[in-house]
């Protein structure tokens, strides 16, 4: 079974090294190593050119800086393995992981997805979790929190995620869940690589807390299609997370001037999560008349303080 490993990066050449170092050191074979350059403007394009020039690395530089969502498409668009992984920059496999991951596929052609923990490392320190033992997922289980949160280390057959892309930004639930609903999920118990938290300023944890504009506008159509493809399933087993998408749909939509439609999901956030603190503030905004100009107006002043914030 030929294992591919995308790796998406920007400007951590600093970093890119101990993952790379992590991929190269696997007990398995054979593997495909992927890195997709977002458009880095630091020296990344110069490790390809020295240390890792004559290593089994495929290196993919976009013209400019996408994103990761197209950046993780493009490597799905060129792999070659029988199964993949997404994988992050900054982040490292412990060398015995792919081995497991691969064991468990190799044992049940029913198993789609192997997932597995990652030690969470922030300054220097691992943050404790819960664990859960070694176990089958089903789609209801994920969705009511089965899974420990620092569950993110996952092998995909090639066949359960073919025609999958990944949608917006800061979305990956999105993919996660569609590639659950289409097979078997395994969980190990086991971590099988270290995550860092905060790491730089191109963290995804960071990223994924500062308000954008553009994103929240482009996350609008992926959570009106998930909405419209899982609510019915959602609405008996996870309600809360339809008003979850509600939520960034509304958002979005508020800030392209489309309060009327804006409504119609602040009124699916009143249905399916009424005593929340977020659904109270979104229902009485969305009933004054100029709630998207306000809204526009109050978010483009949060931008600015979290540019401010981080300098």
């Amino acid at each position: 079974m030929l294992v591919s490993v995308i790796v998406t990066t920007y400007n951590r050449a600093n970093v890119l090294p101990r993952c790379l170092d992590s991929l190269l050191a696997q007990t398995y074979k054979p593997l495909e190593i992927i890195v997709v350059d977002d458009g880095s403007t630091d020296d990344t394009h110069k490790l390809f050119e020295s240390d890792y020039a004559y290593q089994n690395i495929e290196y993919v530089r976009l013209s400019a800086n996408c994103g990761v969502t197209i950046a993780r498409n493009k490597g799905l668009d060129i792999f070659r393995g029988d199964a993949y992984m997404i994988w992050d920059s900054d982040d490292i496999l412990y060398d015995h992981c792919i081995q497991e991951l691969v064991n468990v596929l190799d044992s049940d052609n029913s198993i789609g997805v192997v997932t597995a923990p990652g030690d969470y490392i922030q300054h220097g320190v691992k943050l404790p979790f819960r664990v859960l033992p070694s176990t089958r997922i089903s789609f209801e289980q994920k969705k009511r929190n089965a899974l420990p949160p620092n569950e993110c280390i996952r092998l995909i057959r090639s066949e359960c995620g073919r025609g999958l892309r990944f949608e917006g930004r800061n979305q990956d639930f999105i993919y996660s869940d569609r590639l659950a609903r289409r097979c078997g999920w395994y969980h190990l118990e086991q971590a099988l690589g270290q995550i860092y938290i905060k790491s730089d300023n191109n963290s995804l944890t960071l990223l994924r807390a500062r308000p954008n504009m553009k994103w929240a506008k482009e996350r609008v159509k992926p959570y009106e299609d998930y909405i419209r493809d899982f609510g019915d399933m959602l609405s008996q087993i996870a309600p809360k997370e339809i008003s979850h998408c509600a939520y960034g749909a509304a958002i979005g939509l508020l800030l392209s001037g489309e309060l009327a439609k804006a409504r119609s999901y602040v009124q699916l956030m009143q249905k399916y999560d009424p005593g929340s603190k977020r659904t109270k503030a979104m229902w009485w905004l969305v009933k004054l008349p100029f709630a998207d100009t306000l809204f526009i107006c109050i978010y483009r002043i949060r931008v600015l303080l979290s540019k401010y914030t981080n300098k």
